[in-house]
């Protein structure tokens, strides 16, 4: 279903050559490799212990179907 999205707001052409020019020049836009982390309670304990929380990543989308594409071609 995304994929058909994707297809149909024409964004594949301008994506692919987004890609391409990042493998060309050998470096990630700056503001792709913003992230931030978020501490996810895990459940059990104390929850104002800091050892009861585990950190997720939050990704930049555009990195993360750049990261896709990397790994269906390394595959």
């Amino acid at each position: 279903m995304t994929s058909d999205l994707i297809k149909r707001a024409n964004i594949t052409g301008k994506l692919t050559g987004v890609f391409s020019g990042i493998v060309d020049e050998g470096e990630i836009p700056k503001e792709w490799k913003n992230s931030g982390t978020v501490p996810i309670y895990k459940g059990r304990g104390n929850a104002l212990e800091s050892g009861k929380y585990s950190g997720i990543r939050l990704l930049e989308h555009r990195i993360k179907l750049f990261k896709k594409v990397l790994e269906e071609r390394l595959s």
